[in-house]
């Protein structure tokens, strides 16, 4: 579910998410938490996963829990980051992307207003590279996964009128939320980074309905995989 700012929900997101935790815990056997039922508390969690559904998966709480993560991840562990919703590019370009513009995930939150003024911005690339390279700095493996368009005709529907998601705003090149990077211990060697994803910048995702409800198309494809 999407502020009025965004005005366009997705139908598939959440039975991604449903459809990826079954896969990875019965096909791959990982050792997840249970996700709630329908109608449930839109966090579950915490030991072994976390999982933001719509009004749960604001900004804030999509960054601090991963930061969690990575914080009680050890050399030699996995940390599998999975998003399936909207996916924007920033207005803002300050050419340091091969495409001329960075690449944005729109949180349940994004382009709503603040109280004191502006919006709650889209989750830049240059936030989740550096919390992702802090990881690896520590022998932590990142494998992101997202079932999102990267651009500004970020859209996942499979109808003949899509929906338009506009650039996002402008943005701060400096982390607002004020986090720092620990310092990498000695001796701990850099972990390569996977990154999975629906399409490429300037592509869009697409949903599809399905014998069992509405996915997103990577996704499925990828779990049947």
């Amino acid at each position: 579910d999407y502020p009025p700012q965004v005005n366009a929900d997705l139908k598939g997101a959440v039975n991604d998410v449903r459809l990826m935790h079954g896969s990875l815990s019965t096909t791959h056997g990982l050792k997840l938490d249970p996700l709630p039922g329908e109608g449930g508390p839109c966090e579950a969690g915490g030991k072994h996963s976390i999982a933001l559904f719509n009004a749960c998966a604001t900004r804030a709480a999509i960054l601090d829990r991963f930061d969690r993560l990575v914080r009680a991840s050890a050399p030699g562990d996995m940390l599998i980051f999975y998003f399936a919703g909207h996916g924007a590019r920033s207005a803002r370009s300050d050419g340091t992307q091969a495409s001329g513009r960075h690449s944005t995930l729109l949180a349940a939150d994004s382009r709503k207003p603040l109280p004191g003024g502006g919006v709650v911005d889209d989750i830049q690339d240059t936030l989740l590279k550096a919390r992702i390279d802090e990881a690896t700095a520590h022998g932590v493996q990142v494998l992101t996964i997202f079932d999102s368009c990267n651009s500004g005709t970020a859209t996942r529907s499979a109808e003949v009128a899509t929906r338009f998601v506009e650039s996002a705003p402008a943005g701060d090149p400096v982390d607002p939320d004020g986090w720092k990077p620990r310092t990498p211990p000695r001796g701990v060697a850099y972990a390569p980074r996977i990154h999975l994803a629906a399409a490429r910048d300037g592509e869009d995702a697409k949903e599809a309905i399905t014998p069992d409800g509405r996915h997103g198309r990577f996704t499925k494809a990828l779990v049947e995989v």
